[in-house]
């Protein structure tokens, strides 16, 4: 038993109490057995050029946090990957920042349990499958690469890398970036 995450060993202690599987199920879904914290990164054209972020901190701090209170922060602040030790939004905000400012705010979702030690093996597992689910042969098609593309410049040669479905997404996202035409495009190479 003691090999089981603490979501299963709560199933089982609650298993008898109801005599409907209904309640139970909610009763374990609202049970706050974990903490979340959201942190976030601003970045803007300014911070990106130094190579850093213009802001980082806590969006929200640390609280107690059930299953369902995960789930809700995982669509409210858009987490949709993996970072290894904690998830994050792939993509910016978009905000008024975001449009006005060029702002762009990422938000990272930091879960533990209560008495603050790491999630098991399995729950980590539960909870990546939640934010990033298993691909199925549908969606396998549209996996994304990383490209390193050589662009001409005025001042001489750049090397930008991206990610993007196909080549050609690559070079669009990049034309579009840079405000270059096609030839300016010297290389494209597949990480």
């Amino acid at each position: 038993m003691s090999e089981l995450p603490v979501l299963l060993r709560r199933l089982k202690e609650l298993e008898n109490e109801y005599e409907n599987a209904y309640d139970w199920y909610e009763d374990i879904i609202n049970s706050p057995i974990y903490k979340v914290g959201i942190t976030y990164q601003t970045v803007t054209p300014e911070s990106s050029e130094a190579g850093d972020f213009e802001d980082t901190g806590w969006e929200e701090e640390y609280e107690e946090a059930s299953i369902y209170d995960i789930e809700r922060k995982i669509r409210e602040y858009g987490i949709n990957q993996n970072d290894g030790n904690w998830w994050s939004s792939a993509s910016p905000v978009h905000n008024k920042e975001y449009f006005e400012e060029m702002e762009e705010k990422y938000h990272n979702l930091h879960i533990k349990h209560l008495d603050d030690s790491p999630l098991s093996k399995e729950e980590y597992e539960f909870f990546n499958n939640k934010i990033s689910p298993k691909k199925t042969s549908m969606n396998e098609k549209f996996e994304v690469s990383e490209y390193i593309i050589t662009v001409k410049h005025d001042e001489g040669k750049k090397k930008i890398q991206t990610s993007a479905s196909s080549e050609d997404v690559a070079k669009k996202k990049i034309m579009s970036a840079e405000g270059c035409p096609e030839s300016a495009i010297i290389s494209i190479k597949k990480v």
